[in-house]
C-alpha cells in the first residue's frame, strides 16, 4: 500500500505523495529534505499552462529567500536549439538564495522535458499546479485565438486537435494541445518515473484563487524557506473570454471525467472537478 500525506487548506485540498514502497530505491541525496543553493536552480514550476503560473511568479519574487529567473519562462528543457547549453542556463541564476528556480509551464507536457530535467539535476524539486481541465482548455484556446495562432472556432479546434497532434509538428504540440494538456495523470506518470514523490508538490489552481496565502504557504514549506506575508494582488489574474454553450461544456466534462477519476484513484488527488 502506498502512503500519502494530505495537506489541506481552508478551501481546498492539496496532496503530496511521500512514500511508494514499490518504487526502485533512489540515491539518498535525491531524497534529501532541504533545498540547497548553488548556481544550479533547485526548483521548477513545470505547469500546468493557464493554471496560475504567472500569478505565482509575481508572488514568489516577493520572497527574500527565493530567486526566480528574470524572464518568467526560460523554455530551456523544451527547445532543441538551446539544449544542452548548461552554461547559459546556469548563468540565469546567481544561486545566492536558498531557493532558486524558474517557471516554464510547458515542461510538464513537453515530450522529453522531464527526462532532461532529471539528467540535469536529479534533486530538482518540481511544482505542478492542476486546474479544472475544461476551464484550462477553454482558456488555452482563447489565448491562442487572441494571439492570432488559432483561426478555428473553439468547437472546430477541439475537433481538429487529434489530427493536428498526430502530425508531430511542434507548432501543434505547443499551441493546439487544448485537450491533451489536461490529461494530467499521463503527465504525473511521466514525472514520477524520474522523480521521487517527496520532490514533487502537486497543487490545485482553484485553491490559489480562493486562498492564495494558504496556497503560497504550501509552496514556501515545500521549498524549505521561511513563511512570508505575500502581497496579494488580483491584477495578475487574467482571462476574460466567453464561456462556451452548455452542451459543449458538458461534452468536455464528459471527455475529461475518466481521466480525472484516475487522479483520485491512482494518486489520491481531490478537487471540486475530480
Amino acid at each position: 500500500m502506498r502512503s500519502i500525506r494530505l495537506i489541506t487548506s481552508q478551501n481546498g485540498t492539496m496532496l503530496r505523495r511521500i512514500e511508494d514502497p514499490g518504487e526502485e530505491r533512489r540515491d539518498s541525496d535525491a531524497r534529501s529534505g532541504a533545498v540547497t543553493g548553488g548556481r544550479h536552480p533547485n526548483f521548477l514550476v513545470i505547469g500546468a499552462q493557464k493554471a496560475g503560473t504567472t500569478s505565482l511568479w509575481h508572488y514568489l519574487i516577493q520572497h527574500p529567500q527565493i530567486e526566480l529567473s528574470a524572464q518568467k519562462e526560460l523554455h530551456y528543457f523544451d527547445r532543441e536549439e538551446d539544449y544542452p547549453d548548461h552554461d547559459w542556463y546556469r548563468s540565469q541564476f546567481t544561486g545566492d538564495r536558498p531557493a532558486s528556480g524558474e517557471i516554464t509551464p510547458i515542461y510538464c507536457y513537453w515530450p522529453g522535458a522531464i527526462k532532461r530535467i532529471h539528467a540535469f539535476q536529479p534533486t530538482m524539486r518540481l511544482i505542478f499546479i492542476l486546474r479544472n481541465p475544461v476551464d484550462r482548455a477553454i482558456s488555452h484556446y482563447w489565448m491562442e485565438y487572441q494571439r492570432d495562432q488559432e483561426t478555428l472556432s473553439l468547437r472546430d479546434a477541439l475537433e481538429a486537435e487529434e489530427a493536428r497532434l498526430a502530425t508531430g509538428l511542434p507548432v501543434h504540440l505547443r499551441q493546439h494541445s487544448y485537450l491533451a494538456r489536461g490529461i494530467y495523470h499521463e503527465q504525473l506518470e511521466r514525472i514520477y518515473r524520474y522523480f521521487p514523490r517527496e520532490q514533487v508538490l502537486v497543487l490545485v489552481f482553484e485553491t490559489l484563487t480562493r486562498s492564495p496565502q494558504a496556497f503560497l504557504s504550501l509552496v514556501t514549506r515545500f521549498l524549505a524557506v521561511d513563511a512570508h506575508a505575500f502581497h496579494i494582488d488580483n491584477a495578475y489574474r487574467v482571462g476574460d473570454y466567453p464561456r462556451p454553450d452548455d452542451a459543449l461544456y458538458a461534452r468536455l466534462q464528459g471527455y475529461f471525467a475518466p481521466h480525472n477519476r484516475i487522479l483520485a484513484e491512482r494518486y489520491g488527488l481531490h478537487a471540486d472537478w475530480i
